[in-house]
């Protein structure tokens, strides 16, 4: 394991310090979501997930935001979102 010391230390705490907070965040609105729909399985929040109305748009956006670190993630989503989608169309 890497040793970092003075101020490469503090700012490597930092990004972890950020990280951690961004996790609490996240699964304090997953906990959130499943207890205002009444779900009780995590396949429920994944499927709701995956049918939200937005879900378009927040690929768009990280494409928009990153396009190189996000392109793959949004290639594959979409073709399971349209299985069909890489396919020739048949003649």
């Amino acid at each position: 394991m890497p040793r970092y010391s003075g101020a490469r230390w503090r700012d490597l705490n930092g990004y972890v310090e950020s990280v951690t907070w961004d996790v609490r965040e996240a699964i304090n609105r997953f906990l959130r979501l499943a207890t205002e729909k009444g779900f009780t399985k995590r396949n429920q929040i994944r499927t709701f997930l995956e049918q939200h109305e937005d879900r378009p748009k927040l690929l768009a956006l990280l494409l928009e935001r990153d396009s190189r670190n996000w392109k793959r993630y949004v290639e594959r989503e979409l073709a399971h979102a349209d299985p069909g989608a890489d396919e020739a169309p048949e003649t």
